[in-house]
């Protein structure tokens, strides 16, 4: 068999010139084609790799703010419930001393309206007790309480002397300065008067000059004062004895019923 080397050089120079333009017109396009098409991929894959790295971004952001939000809303919370309990201590605080202030306002009128009437109370009871003494020493004696009362503490200065007590002078030396005070719930009448002159010239001749004064505050009392010299007679000492028994009375049962208030 022959071989046609003519044929054989026309194939190859034919497929070479088919390889050539093949390349030339019809892979050149379709390579360009595919490497712009893959530059387009990856710029579209590079663009939405930076888009979610952006979105990345913007969510950690907001993720941040959100927390912040969150934690200013805890400590706003936190600030609030503080607030509020502070209010609440403050009224209750106040609650309470105004309860306290009520209850020692309503204990002060409670204890000055008790005080007026004991003290009322003792004075009505010590001029019915002095009432009673005068009309019985008048019935028993003639006298009054009054000039009973006069008689014996000129009874006593007799009796005690100086014996007892000292003139704030020494004897013999006149001091017009230093004067007898003689203070009574009545105004003394002259003889009265006299009895306690005689009784005080007897003991201390020609010391110091008596000054009567009349002291209605107390009940039926008769007092003398000089210097360190002090005598004292009334119907309200005889009083106050009476008077505690009186306050037991009345404190004990307060005290138990405030003892039923408080318990349970």
């Amino acid at each position: 068999m022959l071989v046609d080397w003519f044929t054989i050089l026309a194939q190859v120079a034919n497929f070479l010139i088919l390889v050539f333009l093949l390349k030339r017109f019809l892979f050149a396009p379709v390579l360009k084609a595919i490497d712009e098409r893959e530059n387009k991929i990856a710029h579209s894959i590079r663009s939405a790799e930076a888009t979610m790295q952006d979105a990345e971004k913007t969510r950690d952001l907001y993720q941040e703010k959100l927390e912040d939000l969150e934690r200013q809303k805890a400590e706003r919370m936190q600030e609030l419930a503080e607030q509020i309990e502070l209010e609440r201590q403050r009224r209750l605080a106040w609650v309470k001393s105004e309860a306290e202030s009520e209850s020692d306002r309503f204990r002060t009128a409670r204890q000055t309206e008790a005080d007026e009437f004991a003290q009322a109370f003792k004075h009505q009871l010590g001029r019915v007790v002095m009432q009673a003494l005068e009309r019985t020493l008048q019935d028993l004696s003639s006298q009054s309480l009054e000039q009973r009362m006069v008689e014996r503490l000129a009874e006593k200065l007799v009796a005690h002397g100086t014996k007892d007590w000292r003139p704030p002078v020494p004897e013999g030396e006149g001091d017009p300065q230093v004067s007898i005070r003689v203070a009574s719930t009545w105004s003394l009448l002259p003889q009265q008067r006299q009895v306690l002159e005689s009784a005080l010239e007897s003991v201390w001749p020609g010391k110091g000059v008596i000054e009567y004064e009349t002291d209605s505050s107390r009940i039926c009392g008769l007092s003398l004062n000089w210097g360190g010299l002090q005598l004292d007679w009334s119907v309200e000492d005889y009083l106050v004895s009476l008077h505690e028994c009186l306050d037991v009375l009345v404190t004990v049962p307060e005290s138990k019923a405030e003892e039923q208030e408080h318990q349970p």
